[in-house]
């Protein structure tokens, strides 16, 4: 009996689980890079025997920035190569907003606007998040991005926007009619950088929990977890590491091997706190264990 794929071309994530897709490396999987949760699929050819995620539907913990504060942001460790104001920040909540509503009214892909200062067409990860909302809480509705900053970010907003609202696999696409019930949230994430140790243990020691999002790396296998979880799920450094390492579907001590390779980043939140309301920024490197 032949076996039935599908196509993933972005990342999927879901940061109000840990345990999305369990996916080793075989024959029928073919990948150049296989991340999940903050889940993430890149690459081709995902078997579609694997089982849809679970969502955990906590509530996510935040640290607000007031308006007129920047997140201060340059190259570097955990570090972005601008500074995201409030203004910008709901620039890019409003473009994702924008791209979704366009795509379901008109069919058509929203355009990067003109005008658009040469800061915020730097290349950057970033990932879409949709939220639904009813009676002050929230639960997943979609979440897709891109981890490395492959792609100008107000285009990778636009992508992830769309690829959010109709192409995760564990939810049906977003209609037209529930915009007014969604929050939407971009995360524009640090570049992913290698966590170097002289011995695995030391690992726990190198990761600050809620600043840090974490990748667990072996052959074929990669799982993704974004700052914010280890918060809501109130883990340490060590559950935090064995949660990443299934969910690259391996065994959670995984990261104990010496040929599994550990990165960190962090990330800068833009967030309505209502649909089409009021938007906030959270600085996940404000946020310390």
């Amino acid at each position: 009996m032949p076996k039935a794929h599908f196509d993933i071309t972005y990342f999927c994530s879901n940061h109000k689980y840990h345990n999305i897709f369990s996916i080793s490396h075989q024959k029928t999987v073919t990948l150049d890079y296989l991340l999940y949760n903050q889940s993430l699929l890149i690459g081709q050819k995902i078997d579609s025997r694997f089982p849809p995620a679970r969502i955990n539907r906590k509530r996510s913990s935040e640290t607000l920035i007031p308006s007129g504060m920047h997140c201060s942001i340059s190259q570097g460790q955990n570090k972005l190569s601008f500074q995201l104001t409030i203004e910008e920040g709901k620039f890019l909540v409003d473009l994702a907003r924008q791209a979704v509503t366009e795509y379901l009214e008109n069919g058509k892909v929203l355009q990067v606007p003109e005008g658009v200062s040469s800061k915020l067409m730097e290349p950057c990860g970033v990932f879409v998040t949709l939220n639904s909302f009813h009676k002050g809480a929230k639960m997943l509705r979609g979440c897709i991005g891109l981890p490395y900053p492959t792609t100008p970010l107000t285009q990778a907003v636009i992508d992830a926007a769309l690829s959010a609202a109709t192409r995760d696999p564990r939810f049906p696409p977003v209609t037209l009619e529930e915009l007014d019930q969604i929050i939407f949230e971009v995360s524009v994430l640090t570049p992913p950088e290698r966590v170097e140790v002289e011995k695995p243990t030391d690992y726990p020691s190198k990761i600050k929990v809620g600043q840090d999002g974490l990748i667990v790396e072996k052959s074929y296998c990669k799982g993704l977890l974004l700052p914010q979880v280890p918060v809501e799920l109130n883990w340490g450094t060590e559950e935090f590491l064995c949660q990443c390492s299934m969910k690259a579907g391996l065994p959670p001590d995984s990261w104990l091997l010496k040929d599994t390779k550990i990165y960190r980043f962090s990330s800068v939140i833009a967030q309505e706190i209502t649909p089409n309301g009021y938007v906030k920024l959270i600085d996940m490197r404000e946020n310390r264990s």
